[in-house]
């Protein structure tokens, strides 16, 4: 007889795998664990099928799964037993191609079971705008780029690691410039915007040099030498009167089951069919078929390569799209590395069950009614089978398209022949269908050599050190294979895979580790002389469906290298770091680690990491508010910005910077805190990108000065107007917090339409921090910091307009 487990008050039947879960053995590579997740199934469909009732119908108050709907999910869940984190190559495409389908076909047995149904894909339209548009400029003669030294002379993006640059949507190299944006779209004209290009003569002036029609949404550019790379995401669904390159590539035709009806006019291929209903076909019937067609992925992220030699003209060298959605690229030593994420799309599944009327006005424990859901279950899930089946390899794997003018070379990784398929990897207990791309372009190599790899997986967190790059997914595929039993320690889970970066043009495999919990952003990962540190929440999820879980609670773990070689090993752990809070900042710096978590006070924490197998907790101290980024101040002090607080909690809208001195690890102590309004006068709000994006956040240490973008809105006869500010605030060890001066864009954007961003974004230092330039999507300007006078100005053109104008209503209704 089938054990009960009560849940709500109601009771199941305990799925099998739970009991063998403490003993249950690693699956054999392309096999899908799932030991805990059953329980997950049974208890969401309980939940699905409560609330699912027509309107003039109210549920039951007591609606219990029935047992054999509770041993039918059993039956058709897959093991989800524990094994290894480990990837391994495929040495076959058949392998890959057995995974894949089965992974396709748990996550629609979980979709329909759990009642989590959505149509895969979206739908967006785009046209294309070739062409490169350079406008006239009126700088100074071009000029190769100074040798003027970024920390020195400049400052440049406010990077993690040193030495390894990250993408962000505006660069310099001391000399120019460069600036991605998006050009305002009309509904009907494919979208795309520009690399703007400025000319920094000498450090002050700034002049409008050159710009550059980028395909798509252009996002984030890296620099090398005289070379660029700009991301952008580009999404082919409809081109009206002009069809992109790519259309022929990406457009898949397929054959599907015409809609039933009586009569049909038009018939291209039909077949009589007699079969019993287990198969999902409709017996006796004829069924009829068309052809359709649909795109294979919703998204490609695009690489356009640029020759800067002659920065008043630059030129595209190469153009790459890869299927899946650009995620974050890094530059180290000239080699470049690009993670996007993604996954096929495939056609015609069903993602719901579909019942009739006559189901719903059923008892909810009739045997009829129970037999009939599960006949629709069966029928729905063998019918998807068929469809997924007949999925050819190359539609469920991202290809990469080179293109050359109109000519396209197509990259694939399901043909035939040696070293095929086994750029893709996976862990032995993944279920993924979603594929995190590498893509490696060597930039200083003449031809541009690139390759990839791909990973059966999660959405990742990407973190780079010189030598090594990270990738931190979650253990399962989505929220609910994490479901456990209250006693299990695997609710929540983060793999890390870890490559090999230090080679130039080289990605390669070393090993994976895998901790408890999940992981806050880039800064919770860090490498340290061979050792991976990672801090990490558990039960942060809430954990709702037990009656008393235990609390939240943090941890910080060092990985190492196993004897082997082949894994990465928890030989170092400090947790139960403050109970019922989460991490909302961390800072990895050398042997030493700083956490901030909050719930209604800001705790920052010292950890010792000097012995990686023996890590501490040296220090604590409680203030007001949450610091949400922390930037090292020389050796002994932290310079941090988040959000406000009180002894009652956080001050939401209100931004605040605060020192803090850790010269005595044991006890840090807060220096100075102060909170910024761009407006004194205004809303009771502000706003600053640099509180979650450390981009935003520039110091330049030699001068003591934070340079902080930050915006409200004030009331201004009418109505309300936009104030966009970048504050430079005196911060220098030891000393408080105060207001230097402040630059001012806010009169570019009135009279009050509206816009994407009115704020400013970006700032640059220059001239060895004599000159202050603030970036918003208007313009650029440069302030001489000592006097805060206005030197430069140049305004950045763009087609995306705060409001329709007359002849664009004429356009639009012609």
């Amino acid at each position: 007889m089938s054990k009960k487990i009560e849940v709500f008050g109601k009771s199941f039947n305990e799925p099998r795998a739970i009991a063998s879960l403490s003993g249950s053995q690693p699956e054999p590579f392309g096999g899908i664990p799932s030991g805990v997740f059953a329980v997950f199934a049974v208890l969401i469909l309980a939940l699905s099928l409560n609330s699912y009732f027509p309107e003039d119908e109210s549920p039951p108050s007591e609606m219990p799964l029935t047992e054999a709907q509770t041993t039918y999910l059993e039956t058709i869940l897959s093991d989800r037993s524990r094994s290894s984190p480990i990837l391994s190559n495929y040495d076959s495409c058949g392998f890959l191609e057995m995974d894949l389908k089965d992974h396709l076909k748990e996550e629609m047995r979980v979709n329909l079971g759990t009642g989590y149904a959505s149509p895969f894909g979206n739908f967006e339209t785009w046209a294309m705008d070739e062409g490169v548009g350079i406008l006239e400029s009126t700088a100074s003669p071009e000029k190769s780029s100074s040798d003027t030294q970024e920390g020195n002379d400049y400052s440049g993006t406010n990077n993690q690691e040193q030495g390894v640059d990250e993408a962000d949507f505006v660069k310099t190299d001391g000399s120019y410039i460069y600036l991605v944006n998006q050009d305002y779209n009309y509904w009907d004209v494919y979208p795309s915007g520009n690399l703007h290009i400025f000319d920094i003569p000498e450090a002050g002036n700034i002049s409008y040099l050159s710009n550059i029609t980028i395909e798509g949404h252009p996002k984030e550019l890296l620099l090398v030498d005289d070379k660029a790379i700009i991301y952008s995401n580009v999404y082919i669904y409809s081109y009206y009167d002009e069809t992109h390159p790519l259309d022929p590539y990406v457009k898949v035709e397929y054959k599907k089951e015409k809609p039933h009806s009586v009569e049909s006019e038009s018939k291209e291929e039909s077949n009589t069919v007699e079969s019993s209903d287990s198969d999902g076909s409709r017996s006796h019937e004829e069924i009829e078929y068309e052809y359709d067609y649909y795109y294979r992925t919703t998204s490609l992220t695009k690489l356009t390569v640029l020759d800067l030699t002659n920065r008043s003209s630059p030129q595209i060298s190469k153009e790459l799209y890869i299927e899946g959605g650009y995620q974050t690229a890094r530059e180290s030593k000239g080699t470049v590395r690009m993670v996007s994420y993604g996954w096929m799309d495939v056609p015609e599944l069903r993602t719901w069950l579909d019942f009739d009327y006559s189901y719903w006005e059923l008892d909810w424990e009739s045997s009829e009614r129970e037999l009939i859901w599960m006949e629709e279950m069966n029928e729905t899930v063998s019918y998807n089978d068929k469809i997924i089946d007949s999925v050819p390899l190359d539609n469920l794997l991202p290809r990469i398209y080179e293109r050359s003018g109109q000519n396209i070379t197509v990259h694939k990784y399901s043909e035939s022949g040696a070293g095929n398929c086994q750029n893709f990897a996976a862990s032995s207990d993944g279920a993924g269908r979603g594929i995190s791309s590498i893509l490696t372009l060597d930039l200083l190599n003449e031809n541009f050599s690139f390759n990839a790899d791909h990973i059966l997986s999660n959405q990742a967190t990407v973190y780079a050190s010189g030598d090594v790059l990270l990738l931190a997914e979650s253990a399962w595929d989505s929220w609910w294979f994490w479901w456990g039993d209250e006693i299990s320690e695997n609710n929540e889970m983060t793999n890390i895979h870890v490559f090999n970066i230090s080679g130039q043009g080289q990605t390669d495999y070393v090993a994976s580790g895998r901790i408890n919990g999940t992981i806050n952003n880039q800064f919770s990962l860090s490498e340290y002389e061979g050792y991976i540190r990672v801090c990490s929440t558990t039960g942060q999820w809430g954990r709702w469906w037990i009656e008393d879980p235990e609390p939240m609670e943090n941890h910080v773990f060092v990985l190492g290298l196993s004897t082997h070689g082949n894994e990465y090993e928890v030989v170092g752990h400090v947790g139960g770091i403050a109970k019922d809070e989460s991490i909302w900042s961390s800072r990895f710096v050398g042997e030493k680690a700083y956490l901030v978590t909050f719930r209604n006070i800001d705790p920052l924490w010292t950890i010792d990491l000097s012995n990686p197998t023996n890590p501490k907790v040296i220090g604590e101290l409680e203030i007001p508010g949450v610091s949400t980024y922390i930037h090292p101040m020389g050796e002994n002090h932290l310079l941090t910005i988040g959000i406000g607080g009180n002894d009652d909690g956080l001050e939401w809208g209100v931004t605040q910077v605060s020192i803090f001195d850790v010269s005595d690890f044991s006890n840090p102590q807060l220096t100075s805190s102060m909170k910024l309004t761009p407006e004194p006068q205004g809303a009771g709000y502000s706003y600053s990108e640099a509180t979650y994006e450390h981009k935003a956040f520039q110091y330049w240490e030699e001068d003591n000065l934070l340079a902080v973008p930050l915006s409200t809105s004030r009331w201004f006869e009418n109505g309300y107007e936009y104030v966009s500010k970048l504050q430079l605030i005196n911060a220098k060890p030891d000393e408080e917090l105060t207001l230097y001066s402040e630059v001012d864009h806010s009169l570019f954007y009135r009279p009050n339409y509206w816009w994407d961003n009115t704020d400013i974004r970006r700032s640059i230092f220059m001239g060895g921090g004599d000159y202050i330039y603030a970036i918003s999507e208007k313009a650029i300007t440069s302030h001489k910091v000592d006097t805060m006078e206005m030197i430069g100005f140049a305004e950045i053109p763009s087609n995306n307009k705060p409001a329709f104008d007359e002849s664009d209503s004429k356009r639009h209704s012609s």
